[in-house]
């Protein structure tokens, strides 16, 4: 494992961007509970159930969660720079290629004319199941 940060954040893909994340994870030392600790006193948030969440899938993470996560395992502020950097790029490549995967096949927009989901109206009635039991008798609730 390189020394230099800087070596961890050249992910030519989604996958290796988060690979190099939990590499990035483990050169810091630091567990959660610490990085969100540090992150908390830069006057940031990152959550450590959210940051483990992240880190487990190998989807981008949101831009400020990467800075956030960066600076807590103790990057300076180019190194922040270049790992966000290339966290956008990565999100816009992979906008991109969603975007031409579903050109052509299939209007995303629905039409005018259809509807959404059927929503109950309400009546004014409270079903059965909402009724008090008192005693042997069943009693309904205000209206």
């Amino acid at each position: 494992m390189p020394d230099d940060p800087l070596e961890l954040h050249t992910g030519q893909n989604v996958a290796e961007f988060m690979a190099a994340m939990r590499r990035l994870k483990a050169w810091s030392g630091l567990t959660y509970r610490q990085l969100e600790e540090r992150a908390e006193t830069a006057g940031e948030v990152l959550p450590r159930s959210t940051l483990a969440s992240a880190l487990e899938r190998q989807r981008l993470p949101r831009p400020a969660l990467v800075e956030a996560f960066v600076r807590a395992c103790g990057c300076d502020h180019d190194t922040v720079a270049a790992w966000a950097a290339l966290s956008r790029r990565l999100a816009e490549a992979t906008d991109v290629a969603e975007t031409t995967e579903v050109a052509g096949v299939a209007d995303p927009e629905p039409d005018v004319g259809e509807r959404g989901p059927r929503r109950r109206q309400p009546t004014g009635e409270f079903p059965a199941h909402r009724r008090l039991s008192k005693g042997r008798g069943v009693l309904p609730l205000r209206q």
